[in-house]
């Protein structure tokens, strides 16, 4: 073709990435502040459960928790220590049906206590995560002394430095 004086050819217009962009940011955002505000709990949804649920589930859970209460020890602190004994108390959360079997292994445990926490040096106890470090230490040694019987958490009911 020919293009005649004074006429010009005209590129196709090209669209804007703004014009996709907006509706589609448009969908996106309520639907995921639809899907936070359920996902965080802010809003039930109409089936599959909700609030009396999770509340029944708590009641439950509440139900099946029982402890089994470690006598008093103390324990003497190794030389050059500050503090000369550790007087501790504990509990172990585990499940009803547990505590019998637990109870017949409390010598093992209360060894399992005696041994680590003889070896355990004072500063280690006086350091902010030193608490944290002994429960977790503590609680494997317990599981692995009691074996398949469930032992939940282990509690501190009294930890003093003498």
């Amino acid at each position: 073709m020919v293009a005649e004086a004074g006429e010009e050819e005209v590129a196709p217009k090209r669209s804007s990435p703004l014009k996709f962009l907006v509706p589609l940011l448009a969908l996106l955002l309520p639907a995921a502040g639809g899907f936070y505000a359920t996902y965080s709990g802010m809003v039930a949804l109409p089936f599959g459960g909700g609030d009396e649920s999770k509340s029944e589930k708590k009641m439950q859970k509440s139900a099946d928790i029982a402890f089994l209460s470690m006598d008093e020890m103390v324990i003497s602190l190794g030389p050059g220590a500050v503090a000369s004994h550790l007087v501790f108390q504990a509990e172990l959360e585990t499940i009803p049906a547990a505590v019998d079997p637990l109870s017949k292994l409390r010598p093992r445990i209360v060894d399992v206590f005696n041994t680590y926490l003889r070896a355990v040096e004072e500063r280690d106890l006086r350091t902010p995560g030193g608490m944290t470090k002994m429960r977790a230490q503590l609680l494997r040694r317990i599981r692995v002394v009691v074996g398949e019987i469930e032992v939940r958490d282990l509690l501190f009911t009294k930890f003093i430095m003498k």
